[in-house]
């Protein structure tokens, strides 16, 4: 007789292995020797001596055990016990036949994923640098997040710059720094003015604890005739108030004399290692210039570097 309906496509169809009766109505049953459990009697196809048994009626299942209505005996026969699986039970799917939109959101956990089984071949350009939170030690001892990479002792953490030609210098009408509309820093006043504007200034943020920041000045100086220049390199500083050398990073005092007569201009550079700040710290340096009595300095293509280095 065909199938009516809908013919089943998917489920678990197994016949059963043989059983030999006995005088008793109980039995065992068995899918390739070991104890098979259907879902119950509704899910078996029983033949006894040639006829079909009445699941409930003629017989009932509790685990891996069906129970015939009467005991049996050795000249019944039963034909056979087809095990039609459970109606929920979608079978083995075939090769390839699972897409990505078959596999629920996290059900592919740690434990799935063999031992190995994640090649060099598998992660290339795969791993965003967020998920790389607390796996490398940073020269502090902390975790590395975010983008920053591993660091050792003199890599370049990080370098910031700025000049006269792209940061705006702060001018001040009679005060000890004014600029000359040509590209020129020039010094009016006495360094010891009561309101100095630094010749130029720059900020920057550290990154990891373990670090040194190099500060660098660099550019031509010139010097009016008979006198010597000064510079000296700070890290507050508040406008309008006069600036001491008593609390400067770094002061030199006579960096460039002239008693030849005339203007020369010379290229120079100063640079300050600079440690003790923490990751994350803030600072802002100043560059102030000047000549030691009421000469005039004046300086050009000023560029300052900042380079904070790994030690």
């Amino acid at each position: 007789m065909p199938f009516i309906g809908q013919q089943p496509l998917t489920g678990a169809y197994s016949k059963l292995d043989s059983i030999t009766t006995s005088a008793t109505a109980t039995y065992n049953l068995q899918l390739d020797g070991s104890a098979y459990s259907p879902a119950s009697a509704n899910h078996l196809l029983v033949s006894l001596n040639g006829v079909m048994q009445a699941p409930q009626d003629s017989f009932t299942v509790s685990g891996s055990t069906i129970t015939f209505a009467s005991a049996l005996t050795s000249s019944d026969n039963i034909d056979f016990i087809m095990a039609m699986g459970d109606v929920l039970n979608i079978g083995t799917p075939s090769d390839g036949t699972v897409t990505a939109g078959k596999i629920a959101s996290g059900a592919v956990t740690s434990a799935k994923i063999g031992a190995s089984q994640v090649t060099d071949a598998k992660i290339a350009s795969g791993i965003s640098s967020s998920k790389l939170t607390g796996a490398l030690p940073a020269l502090d001892g902390s975790a590395l997040t975010g983008t920053t990479p591993a660091i050792v002792a003199g890599d370049v953490v990080q370098q910031v710059h700025t000049s006269v030609q792209n940061y705006p210098h702060p001018s001040n009408t009679g005060g000890h720094i004014a600029s000359d509309g040509n590209g020129a820093i020039t010094e009016t006043t006495a360094y010891s003015s009561g309101s100095l504007t630094p010749l130029i200034q720059l900020g920057i943020t550290k990154k990891i604890t373990n670090s040194k920041l190099i500060v660098n000045l660099t550019g031509r100086f010139n010097i009016s005739t008979g006198y010597r220049s000064q510079i000296a390199l700070y890290d507050s500083y508040t406008s309008g108030q006069a600036q001491n050398t008593d609390n400067s990073i770094g002061y030199h005092h006579y960096g460039l004399y002239n008693n030849t007569g005339g203007d020369y201009y010379n290229p120079g550079s100063y640079e300050y290692a600079i440690t003790g700040l923490s990751a994350g710290a803030t600072k802002t340096y100043y560059w102030f210039g000047g000549s030691i009595g009421v000469g005039t300095q004046k300086y050009w293509g000023l560029t300052m570097t900042i380079t904070e280095i790994a030690t």
